[in-house]
């Protein structure tokens, strides 16, 4: 499968706080640790531990983490085009997500 980037992270990074998109991408984000605010469009949502949140990229975004907590995160920057593989497969029509406390 082809993606972009995957990394796990504790802390702020360069995009923290900051507006923007990955075009022709999809992203994937697991909050492992923290509490915060993620902007996605027009749309504001609260996270905390064991949420992830899946979207289009190419959609204006940025998260907003508390900081009174550790943010800690796995990210994932998929090409749509291995998305589209990845669903179509016949081994692969369903995605689960389970987070533990």
């Amino acid at each position: 499968m082809e993606y972009e980037l995957f990394y796990h992270a504790i802390g702020e990074d360069d995009l923290t706080a900051k507006e923007h998109t990955h075009i022709d991408r999809t992203e994937v984000i697991h909050i492992v640790n923290g509490e915060g605010v993620i902007l996605l469009g027009e749309n504001t949502y609260s996270f905390s531990s064991g949420d992830v949140f899946f979207f289009d990229g190419s959609l204006l975004h940025s998260i907003l983490p508390s900081v009174q907590q550790t943010y800690e995160r796995n990210k994932l920057i998929l090409n749509k085009s291995a998305l589209s593989v990845l669903i179509s497969s016949p081994m692969n029509k369903q995605i689960y997500f389970h987070a533990d406390e």
